[in-house]
């Protein structure tokens, strides 16, 4: 991978590279790193790179086996997190359904333009 393009990733090239030129490895691991991260919004930047900064410290040190386990848990962690922001949001969505179909709220007015670009999205 040369270029700024991150989805043509392939896992056998990666593992050859760390085990024929571990710094070159670990340049193209880092640059990859950079470019996924700036991807996102500022708060999720910050995230990412709290995390990667969080997972770093836990492998210093670490060998290929314990590495592997350590990502396995920030992976499982990710997930949980995950899950409890679905549960929040379904919990929110939940209670502005009702709060609408009670009449305490109405929906948000969107304009016809706005609705021409989700059209394809919405299915009921």
């Amino acid at each position: 991978m040369t270029d700024k393009d991150t989805s043509d990733f392939c896992f056998d090239s990666w593992a050859r590279l760390a085990q024929e030129d571990p710094q070159a490895f670990e340049a193209q691991r880092i640059a990859l790193l950079g470019i996924e991260l700036a991807r996102g919004t500022p708060s999720q930047r910050e995230r990412g790179r709290d995390a990667l900064v969080r997972y770093e410290a836990a492998i210093a040190g670490c060998s290929g086996a314990e590495r592997i386990n350590v990502a396995g848990q920030h992976m499982a962690n990710s997930l949980r997190d995950l899950g409890r922001a679905m549960d929040h949001a379904a919990l929110a969505l939940a209670d502005v359904r009702d709060k609408i179909t009670s009449g305490l709220a109405t929906p948000p007015v969107t304009s016809e333009h706005e609705l021409d670009g989700r059209a394809n999205n919405c299915r009921t």
